[in-house]
């Protein structure tokens, strides 16, 4: 019987045990160290405002709908 850290155990049910270590019956096998790959919050998500904005991107485009007609709105503004 190997004594194992209980919030290190990957797919076994818990035990009632409340203490800090449960003891392994055979079937039980530590997590794995690295889990899943890392994927941001940030991902598919406006980059303006020093990626502070919450809003989805628009299709072929960096930023979402608001700061895209901004952006269009500035451009003209600018032109004449």
């Amino acid at each position: 019987m190997a004594v194992v850290p209980l919030h290190s155990l990957y797919g076994e049910p818990a035990t009632k045990n409340t203490s800090a270590l449960f003891v392994s019956e055979g079937g039980a096998k530590p997590a794995p160290p690295g889990g899943g790959e890392y994927v941001s919050p940030r991902a598919g998500r406006c980059e303006a405002n020093e990626d502070t904005c919450m809003g989805f991107r628009v299709s072929d485009s960096k930023f979402c709908v608001g700061h895209t007609r901004a952006a269009k709105v500035r451009a003209e503004r600018e032109q004449g």
